[in-house]
């Protein structure tokens, strides 16, 4: 009974360092893959910073004025491409919404109209966050809070209300207020790498003020090396008005890669804890049988059996052992895929790689095991194993 314990305990092992190695190697594949997503803007070469006027004390009035000499200074700067603003930043849960009434929607019965992620933001934000501009154009600086409202959507947003029709020049009731869209973007990733395309539309900052807002502004090079001049920049107007969030893009999206790299850290520790323990429980029920078996492989290297052929017979009741708990390892390893789904990005629950590698490291590192104390069995005396008996 005890022997049966301890091969039903290393089965348990295997199978379980099976599931965990495949969950690790779809989040290293996902982790792997998150840089090739396509975000809808560009984060290379662009930083960004954050400033409150409003906590600052300033006015309307002279908040619009210092955004706007803000933004002809950091323009003027060597090697500034583009520079705007915005009240969100992509990927930072900092997203808004507001409920909105596209033209020709009708809102379900016993239903309240759609709440959509928006952001109120200034003309050359779309270039400076490099956001493909798809049809129609952006925010002029005519579009001020004296100009009918206007508005830029997304294709999603497109797709879902005006589908298979042209957005520019439709309508749509946000607040107290009937904007006129006048451009069609790409979409952005708002919250998660992993989301579907989610609509959203975007407001002309100068007719929804804010005081409180992000600096985005795309270099032509390294954008750390922009980083001091534009804080130095901000302090020449304002000495006492703080800048946070000063950070090139790349830096600012690490949030969005953190579930996937917290996942990738946890299970790849569990995964190597799991595999230590199938090799060592390998190992030891290999030796134990090698131990308890010395008169029986002393007999029979005595009647003439090759070293071979007793390392041959131990080898195949480890690797029974390993092919049991692999089998159960992969549907252990196709559970935990489905729980881990939401933070594999581009990455299938039954991707190939992932459970091909994880076989093959578990049993080359189970060959391993099995193997050592096998070949020591072949050193076995067959004259010194029979006396001992």
């Amino acid at each position: 009974r005890s022997g049966r314990a301890r091969r039903l305990l290393v089965i348990g092992q295997i199978a379980l360092s099976m599931a965990l190695l495949v969950g690790a190697g779809l989040v290293v594949r996902s982790l792997l893959n998150a840089g090739d997503i396509d975000l809808g803007f560009e984060p290379d070469n662009a930083l960004l910073a954050s400033v409150d006027l409003d906590m600052k004390g300033y006015e309307e009035a002279e908040g619009r004025q210092f955004q706007d000499e803000l933004r002809e200074r950091l323009g003027a700067l060597p090697g500034v491409r583009a520079v705007g603003l915005g009240l969100t930043i992509p990927l930072n849960f900092s997203m808004s919404q507001n409920w909105i009434i596209p033209e020709d929607y009708e809102i379900p019965e016993g239903r309240q109209a759609p709440a959509i992620e928006t952001s109120a933001v200034s003309e050359d934000y779309f270039a400076a966050m490099g956001i493909p501009v798809l049809k129609g154009r952006t925010f002029q600086a005519s579009d001020n809070e004296d100009a009918p409202p206007v508005i830029v959507v997304n294709e999603a947003f497109a797709n879902r209300f005006w589908s298979g029709e042209d957005p520019i020049g439709k309508t749509a009731i946000s607040g107290d207020r009937e904007y006129e869209v006048v451009g069609l973007v790409a979409t952005v990733k708002h919250m998660t790498l992993g989301e579907p395309p989610l609509p959203n539309f975007y407001r002309a900052l100068r007719q929804d003020y804010s005081g409180s807002v992000y600096i985005h502004v795309r270099t032509d090079d390294d954008p750390a090396a922009m980083l001091a001049t534009v804080r130095n920049e901000i302090r020449a107007m304002d000495p006492a008005l703080p800048v946070a969030d000063l950070q090139i893009m790349r830096d600012a999206l690490g949030i969005a890669m953190l579930p996937v790299r917290l996942a990738t850290m946890v299970v790849a520790g569990f995964a190597t804890v799991a595999l230590a323990l199938a090799a060592i429980g390998l190992y030891g029920v290999i030796a134990f049988w090698v131990s308890r078996s010395k008169h029986e492989i002393g007999v029979r290297m005595a009647l003439g059996a090759r070293a071979v052929d007793v390392m041959t017979e131990l080898m195949r009741r480890g690797l029974v052992l390993t092919a049991i708990g692999l089998g159960l390892g992969l549907v252990g390893g196709l559970a935990l895929s489905t729980l881990m789904s939401a933070v594999l990005y581009d990455v299938s629950t039954l991707d190939t790689i992932a459970y091909f590698g994880a076989a093959i490291l578990l049993t080359a590192v189970a060959l391993l095991a099995i193997y050592l104390p096998s070949r020591k069995a072949t050193k076995v005396d067959p004259v010194i194993a029979l006396r001992q008996e």
